[in-house]
């Protein structure tokens, strides 16, 4: 069977520029389709398009980086036998519905299945909305996809479907049912590296475009599955489970030198949700690293915890080049953090970012304020904390407002309190969150125009500390986004967005 991968274009708000990366998880989807005997066709809306800009129809605040719709179809086989649509945010969906509306119409007797993190979320809700998909996949894609196309090239019979595909959401008889329990692969050694053959990686890597700070060529790389905690504002662990499993440290090394040799690169960023939980671990995985590479550059640059970090730990890291550490805080409130279900010790990840900052490691960190339930002076605990990190020398912070992601604890319960409406207009409201354009609070105790005000009143203090106690900070800033016009940090990258790019971007949109 012919598997054709779809990533649609990247879009965001020009108020707040998002980071654009290769899509690694399709990666990972092609490479089990072929193990499996099937053949692998990729469209890749982004990477196939990296100069292209453009509106969004009907959205006229929200960019498009990439393919058109219509090039996205045009791009497809047509010899294609099922189409496999990636939708990893549901800020996206009113955009990718779009493009699957096209495909469609394009494709009129091929299934499209949807795969990814909204997917997962909302599978029954994207059924019944949008008639032109019909299968969603919940959960890990590698075996889930694998079994759907080998059941529909042997019969395609709806309740074999039903029966074999784990994770499976599809109509029978005009009704949404599910299939059997989305399965996780605890063996994840053996799970096949990325095939980047059916995607244009290189054009990434040329381009320079990365997750995690720096410059260079930089490759996405994951090391573990998922994470073993319980937040209640995260939708990991009701859509992925708590299921916790790290690859062999040898075998990562060794699928970091098979880039190194085949794609030239000299950085790796690690895409990993909880990359580092067990001590033993990252230090062998740093040992080996110095001991059987050159000299290369990686950063945990999705957030991560601190519990395994203590100096030892990011001595080996140093010396093995990690340059880029983010630490999930979320919040440095004793109440807060039990309202959330988050299971950190402020005092002791403050230790360790002092660690990190003193081996020369960028340090960023990010916050959220607005929850259920907490309360304005709450919120100063956030701020005494954010100057502790200043002064130490941490890089970068961001401040968000919270907002109930789809699949989390918290979205469920307010969904079922009747404070959420899923429709466009909520999706759409994602958009405004990073760029604190329209927040709506879910705390009883503040608006929204505090959350925001305060937010960014956070953000300046921080910075000013900052650059008051560190003041070359300052100075490198001006530098590489102004003078060099090749951004390192997050803040540095986040205005050359919104000042060099976004005028880049308004000015190729202009007719």
């Amino acid at each position: 069977m012919k598997v054709t991968l779809v990533r649609p274009a990247s879009i965001f708000s020009l108020n707040s520029p998002t980071p654009d990366v290769p899509p690694i998880g399709l990666a990972y989807l092609a490479s089990a389709l072929k193990k499996a005997g099937h053949s692998v066709a990729g469209v890749d809306g982004l990477g196939e398009a990296l100069s292209q800009w453009d509106k969004v129809d009907g959205w006229p605040e929200v960019v498009r980086h990439g393919l058109s719709t219509p090039e996205i179809v045009r791009r497809i086989p047509e010899d294609t036998d099922l189409i496999g649509v990636r939708c990893m945010f549901s800020a996206t969906w009113p955009y990718v519905r779009q493009v699957i509306e096209a495909i469609r119409e394009g494709f009129p007797h091929v299934p499209i299945v949807v795969g990814g993190e909204h997917a997962t979320a909302l599978p029954a809700y994207i059924l019944d909305t949008c008639q032109a998909v019909d299968y969603c996949i919940r959960g890990e894609g590698e075996r889930a996809l694998t079994i759907l196309a080998d059941v529909l090239a042997e019969s395609g019979d709806a309740w074999d479907l039903h029966e074999q595909v784990p994770g499976i959401v599809l109509r029978i008889d005009g009704l949404i049912v599910c299939g059997p329990e989305p399965e996780r692969i605890r063996r994840v050694d053996e799970i096949p590296e990325p095939d980047w053959s059916v995607f244009p990686i290189r054009e990434y890597l040329d381009h320079g475009y990365r997750y995690g700070g720096g410059v260079g060529r930089s490759m996405p790389i994951l090391a573990t599955r998922r994470c073993p905690y319980k937040c209640a504002f995260c939708s990991s662990p009701r859509m992925w489970t708590t299921l916790w499993r790290a690859r062999a440290p040898e075998e990562v090394v060794r699928e970091m030198k098979k880039y190194i040799d085949e794609y030239h690169v000299d950085s790796f960023d690690f895409y990993d949700p909880t990359a580092i939980l067990r001590k033993d671990w990252i230090i062998e995985f740093s040992k080996r690293v110095i001991r059987d590479l050159p000299p290369v550059v990686w950063q945990l640059a999705s957030g991560t915890r601190s519990e395994a970090l203590d100096a030892e730990t990011i001595g080996y890291m140093c010396e093995s080049g990690c340059r880029n550490i983010t630490y999930a805080v979320e919040s440095a409130n004793e109440k807060t953090l039990v309202l959330i279900r988050k299971k950190i010790d402020p005092k002791k990840m403050l230790v360790s970012m002092r660690a990190a900052c003193a081996n020369n490691i960028e340090v960023k960190s990010h916050f959220l304020i607005g929850f259920p339930g907490e309360k304005k002076r709450d919120t100063l605990d956030n701020t005494r904390f954010l100057i502790k990190m200043a002064r130490i020398g941490v890089q970068d912070i961001t401040c968000s407002p919270f907002f109930p992601y789809p699949g989390s604890e918290l979205f469920m319960r307010l969904e079922d309190e009747g404070r959420i409406a899923l429709n466009n207009d909520y999706f759409r409201s994602l958009f405004d969150y990073p760029a604190h354009l329209r927040v709506e609070s879910y705390s009883e105790y503040m608006s929204g125009s505090f959350i925001r005000n305060w937010n960014i009143a956070n953000v300046a203090i921080f910075y000013a500390v900052s650059f008051i106690f560190h003041p070359v900070k300052a100075w490198h800033l001006v530098r590489n986004v102004f003078i060099r016009r090749h951004p390192v940090s997050w803040l540095e990258r986040a205005i050359f967005r919104m000042v060099i790019q976004r005028w880049s971007i308004k000015r190729d949109l202009s007719p």
